[in-house]
């Protein structure tokens, strides 16, 4: 059962780091221009104002992921190796 259970942290960890760098890029492009004109630039302010905000706590969650991500996989390591005698039996 161990075996069934066993996952590949360096694999995971490496594919959560590129996930986090890549939203991380998408963050530093910055948030697109959106439409102007009479009729809809009101709206686009807002909308605006809003994507700036949401950016800037999703830059912090990113950020908070890409730094629990190696103690996590090594916590998870750890404990793995800790219940393989246990999940053998």
């Amino acid at each position: 059962m161990a075996r069934d259970l066993d996952v590949d942290t360096s694999a995971a960890g490496a594919g959560l780091l590129a996930a986090g760098q890549e939203r991380m890029s998408a963050i530093a492009a910055g948030v697109p221009i959106l439409p102007e004109g009479a009729y809809i630039s009101a709206f686009s302010t807002v909308v605006r104002a809003a994507l700036i905000a949401d950016t800037a706590k999703l830059s912090g969650k990113v950020t908070a992921g890409l730094t629990a991500t190696g103690p996590s996989m090594a916590s998870y390591d750890t404990q793995q190796a800790l219940n393989t005698a246990t999940l053998s039996t």
